[in-house]
């Protein structure tokens, strides 16, 4: 549907001679950029390696490279400050890790991320000032929505603050045994979180390097996703530093943070103008727009797909019958995995 509704802006807010352009987009910028599409997920499943085996658990590339894959197809349909998380922590308990280790890598990403972001809105900060005042101006004419969500944190306070005085209601309304289940989910939680904390402290002592080549390859990540942008635009004759081209994709990237809709959308395309206006031809800025979006997001979930499927295919049964299952290979197959879990 987003594809079907790009093609009809395209053919909307575009002359003959604007979408005539596409053509310059010849084979050799496409391999590129299905080249620079692959390099993300390589290094972010490197990078899951890299942890996992620093918590002593032994993940193989593939079983990384789906997990990375699932994540990034589950950011599809989330809001983009919450991202495929959830997804990402499912799938890591699915290969065989514990769940506590698997929060970690989870937190320990999203870590890498924070770090990564405020790195580069201080690179744009600096580089870019006019850019963010626009920004800022056009969250400012969206008051109401922003504005609705500061009344629903403000409300969830005041519960919190209410809270106190219901919990003499409390007994009363729940059972002994939701007691007991809901103290002893506390009580996980709180061992869970105290773990979490530990494995922290224990990366601050001996996980330095990791950190540092983990955060590299972050950036490398991020820099082959960003130069996808830089190929069409020298495809398209448009001349921009590739400076500007980095930098300012950083802080696009920086404001979908705050856009509420599942992958950004919408708001993506909208920080792309506001970033883009006085650099690129406003004959050609919604080709360029469009072509931007579908290869650094239509395009990836199309590929996350199909290398989801391929990876992550269930293996046949050795029995003849696909409905009957040996003693020695009873099982069934784990949700999004292509693992056997033996039955007894």
């Amino acid at each position: 549907m987003g594809i079907l509704f790009h093609l009809a802006y395209i053919l909307y807010s575009s002359d003959r001679a604007a979408l005539s352009q596409l053509s310059k987009i010849h084979g050799g910028y496409l391999v590129a950029i299905c080249v620079l599409a692959l390099m993300p997920w390589t290094l972010h499943a490197i990078r899951l390696i890299i942890w996992s085996q620093f918590l002593g658990q032994r993940l193989s590339f593939r079983d990384a490279l789906t997990v990375i894959i699932g994540n990034d197809l589950g950011s599809a349909l989330t809001p983009t400050v919450v991202g495929g998380g959830p997804i990402k922590l499912a799938m890591l308990i699915q290969k065989g890790l514990p769940s506590v280790q698997a929060t970690f890598l989870v937190l320990l990403s999203a870590t890498e991320d924070l770090v990564f972001y405020g790195m580069g809105f201080l690179l744009a900060s600096y580089y870019l000032q006019s850019h963010i005042i626009g920004i800022v101006h056009a969250f400012l004419e969206n008051w109401s929505i922003f504005g609705g969500i500061l009344v629903v944190i403000i409300l969830f306070f005041m519960i919190r603050k209410l809270a106190p005085k219901s919990k003499k209601m409390l007994p009363d309304l729940i059972s002994e045994i939701w007691k007991e289940r809901i103290n002893m989910w506390r009580a996980k939680f709180k061992s869970s979180l105290k773990e979490i904390g530990q494995t922290y402290q224990r990366v601050w002592r001996e996980g330095k390097f990791r950190f540092l080549i983990s955060l590299t390859l972050l950036f490398l990540q991020w820099i082959s996703k960003f130069s996808i942008l830089a190929l069409i635009l020298i495809a398209l004759q448009v001349n921009v530093p590739y400076v500007d081209v980095i930098i300012k994709q950083w802080l696009i990237w920086i404001s979908m943070l705050f856009i509420p809709t599942p992958g950004a959308t919408g708001g993506a395309e909208a920080a792309f103008f506001l970033m883009f206006e006085d650099s690129i031809d406003a004959k050609i800025i919604p080709i360029s727009t469009s072509v931007w979006r579908f290869f650094t997001y239509y395009y990836f979930m199309f590929v996350s797909i199909l290398l989801f499927q391929i990876l992550n295919g269930k293996t046949k049964s050795p029995s003849s019958n696909p409905l009957e299952l040996n003693d020695e290979s009873k099982g069934v197959s784990s949700i999004g995995s292509g693992s056997q879990t033996s039955l007894k």
